[in-house]
């Protein structure tokens, strides 16, 4: 009877070891598992954010390409020719030179912040939110002092899209959202600057941009381009 007693409670024992391997085993697998998922959403997310830096570094290469040309043009059209110079001397004591104010530094940038966070993309829905992440990151990463939020008007005002605005080209190039790649001021129907304390917009009497200008509203032809 004592070696019945001692052989079943090897066996409860074997039992007790086996089961503990197995335990132990299924931890190591599960362990590896999380393991292999955890760096595959890693290798994800990496190759999302370079995909994003790339498609946003050939943005700005084209935003400053823009740039660029402006600034080239208004220099062409600025040079003086040999018959304009010789006019310009003889009646230099006479003639009084232009002067072009400088553009402000003055930046909106926090202000179109909130506009987009709390006004016009404060919804919860999966697609504001994936717009709303989408329109702060591209103005939060794209140089320039000045932007505005282009909005559609009917019963309220909704954001249509993002631009950048170049204050001396009297023009705004898109950055996120639908609408015209380019808007100059005389595709505009109503200037608007936002109010952060009511969270509103208000309307400007303005014909052109300018460093209070946060959003605009298009004539019904431009909006349709």
């Amino acid at each position: 009877r004592r070696r019945r007693v001692q052989a079943q409670r090897r066996e409860a024992q074997r039992e007790q070891r086996e089961q503990a391997a197995k335990a132990e085993f299924q931890r190591h697998v599960e362990a590896a598992a999380t393991a292999a998922a955890t760096s595959a959403a890693a290798a994800t997310t990496k190759h999302a954010n370079r995909q994003r830096t790339r498609r946003q570094e050939h943005q700005f290469d084209e935003l400053q390409r823009m740039f660029d040309g402006i600034q080239s043009d208004q220099s062409d059209h600025n040079a003086p020719s040999a018959t304009a110079t010789k006019k310009k001397k003889k009646r230099k004591s006479e003639a009084a030179m232009t002067y072009v104010p400088p553009v402000s530094r003055h930046s909106n940038r926090q202000k179109i912040h909130n506009a987009i966070k709390f006004t016009c993309l404060s919804g919860q829905t999966e697609l504001i939110t994936s717009d709303r992440e989408q329109a702060l990151y591209e103005l939060k990463f794209t140089p320039g002092d000045n932007f505005l939020i282009l909005l559609r008007r009917r019963r309220v005002l909704k954001f249509r899209a993002l631009y950048v605005v170049d204050l001396r080209g009297q023009q705004a190039a898109r950055l996120f959202g639908t609408g015209p790649n380019i808007i100059k001021k005389d595709d505009v129907a109503q200037f608007f600057k936002y109010d952060s304390a009511g969270r509103q917009f208000r309307e400007l009497t303005l014909t052109s941009f300018s460093a209070t200008t946060d959003a605009v509203t298009l004539r019904s032809k431009s909006g349709k381009k």
